[in-house]
């Protein structure tokens, strides 16, 4: 007992997301030693989540699992498996006794966050079930409270203060982009290229003027669902406040980053926002590079989406392609340091 609850102040202690997913499937593996365990994290759209696996526990090994080379689309969906849809459906965890097969969704304030699945060779006790349904309990207040520190109140994007960090790891290699087969050239070049995109909302203050702050607050939430809708599941959204969002993503080139821009802001565009009616967006990008600060990117980005709303609004423009075509001046540079 005294080793468990050990354990479980060493899981409470993790800030880290992969670290406190590793430790909870130990955990549970403690408790069913000959049992398959998958955590899956839910992503995407809300309404209509994927399925992402992101950590495994089996014969002893927890492991992390590197997020995979597809489309969102490509992800499982709940309903393929009717344990995992039954579980998010009823919001409780669910058994099938004839194969040993029990699926546990952990909750988050407005929705499910993720799916633990595990399967056991043999039939568990009460004791072990009771447990393991306890330490996912302690896993999920944990994945509250992180996710209360990392996420906006309103929309539940990420938060500015979760920016920084991110932003420092998506300037560097991944590491498992170098472990990629030298052939694979197609998918090491949508790893090697990393964008910072900057989205306002068009005349928001008229917004709240006109039709009040609840319908002003209706709309940033309606935004940040039509982002989860529109981007990659890999891809980092960030509310910084007001009406003024991030978003960090991969693609292999320049063209590939506007159109993953322009696709939202077409998609904004044409939405019908509930007693507002038509809704514009601009937004300004730019290329991540490895020496870049975070402030410095995101002034980059900033940039262009001034020069957007300067120049009719509704539109997304690569701070990059502004100062090749001479409508902007590149920064100065000190050292690593860029002076706008």
């Amino acid at each position: 007992m005294s080793e468990l609850v050990h354990a479980v102040a060493r899981l409470t202690a993790h800030r880290d997301r992969e670290l406190l997913d590793r430790s909870a499937l130990a955990l549970v593996l403690d408790c069913a030693p000959q049992a398959r365990i998958q955590l899956f994290r839910c992503v995407g759209s809300t309404r209509q989540p994927r399925l992402l696996p992101v950590a495994r526990a089996e014969r002893g090994v927890v492991a992390s699992l590197p997020a995979p080379w597809v489309t969102l689309d490509q992800l499982q969906q709940p309903a393929a498996e009717p344990l995992h849809a039954m579980a998010l459906l009823g919001r409780r965890p669910i058994c099938d006794a004839a194969s040993r097969h029990h699926v546990y969704p952990i909750m988050g304030e407005r929705h499910c966050v993720a799916l633990l699945e595990l399967q056991s060779p043999a039939t568990l006790d009460g004791a072990a079930t009771g447990l393991i349904g306890a330490l996912v309990d302690i896993y999920r207040n944990q994945v509250a409270l992180l996710d209360y520190g990392e996420t906006d109140t309103l929309t539940g994007l990420l938060n500015r203060k979760t920016y920084d960090a991110a932003f420092h790891e998506a300037a560097q290699p991944d590491a498992a982009d170098e472990q990629r087969s030298p052939g694979d050239v197609e998918r090491r070049a949508v790893a090697l290229q990393r964008w910072l995109g900057v989205i306002d909302i068009d005349h928001f203050k008229r917004v709240n003027d006109n039709h009040g702050h609840l319908i002003g607050d209706e709309l940033l939430l309606l935004v940040a669902q039509l982002m989860r809708d529109s981007f990659r599941y890999g891809d980092a959204l960030y509310r910084f406040g007001g009406e003024e969002f991030v978003v960090l993503l991969r693609a292999p080139d320049r063209p590939s980053a506007g159109s993953a821009f322009e696709r939202f802001r077409e998609r904004m565009m044409n939405h019908a926002f509930p007693q507002v009616g038509r809704v514009t967006a601009s937004v300004g990008y730019t290329l991540i590079r490895g020496t870049d600060l975070p402030s410095a990117a995101f002034e980059r980005a900033d940039r262009a989406v001034y020069f957007a709303k300067q120049n009719g609004r509704n539109q997304a423009r690569c701070f990059e392609a502004l100062v090749e075509e001479g409508a902007l001046e590149a920064p100065e540079r000190i050292g690593e340091v860029e002076l706008f």
